[in-house]
This record gives C-alpha cells, sequence and structure tokens, in this order.
C-alpha cells in the first residue's frame, strides 16, 4: 500500500460519522477530501495530514488504518514541496479577483 493509498483511507474514513468523530477529537478539526472541482484540493488535502504528522500514528491506531512509513511521510512531503508553487500559481488563476494572463506572462 502506498502514501496516497493511505492518504484515501484516511479521507474516506473523515466521510463516515463515527470515524470523523474520533478525527475531531484527536486533531480538533475534520480533515478536507480531495475532489474534482478543484484543482489544488489533493495539494491542500495532503498538506492537511502532514500538518498533523506527530498524531498520526494515533490518528491511525484509533481508525484501525495502516501506519505511514517515515519514507512515505516523506514522498508525501516532497510532493508537496514540488507542487507549491503549482498549486500557488493555480490558486491565483482560480480567485475572483485581479485574474488575468499577466501572472503568466510577463509584462
Amino acid at each position: 500500500m502506498n502514501a496516497f493509498s493511505k492518504c484515501a483511507q484516511l479521507w474516506q474514513k473523515s466521510n463516515k460519522p463515527k470515524s470523523n468523530e474520533i478525527i475531531i477529537k484527536l486533531l480538533g478539526h475534520t480533515l478536507s477530501s480531495p475532489g474534482a472541482t478543484r484543482w489544488n484540493s489533493t495539494f491542500d488535502a495532503v498538506s492537511q495530514i502532514l500538518k498533523a504528522k506527530e498524531k498520526l500514528p494515533i490518528l491511525q491506531q484509533n481508525l484501525t488504518l495502516k501506519l505511514f512509513k517515515e519514507t512515505e511521510l516523506l514522498y508525501l512531503e516532497e510532493y508537496c514541496l514540488v507542487m507549491k508553487p503549482l498549486a500557488s500559481t493555480l490558486d491565483s488563476l482560480q480567485g475572483e479577483d485581479n485574474v488575468s494572463l499577466d501572472i503568466c506572462y510577463p509584462v
């Protein structure tokens, strides 16, 4: 099972009421799941999981999920590092104010 599969399991559990209660109890908030309508939703959802990195083992044990290996967490961190500039640009393009191609082409 790879890193994104384990993330997907967490996202699936967050959509179930009993599991979501456990998530809220341990993290203090719900987990956002990726969606098809927002370009950066996977980046945002993975970033949110990584922000709770220290609490993940306890969370995964309480939800009876396989734990992330250290290499899988490193992979997710590198994914976020690589995707951050693209996600930032896409956020600008998806915005409602000051959206133009000027951000893509130097003026």
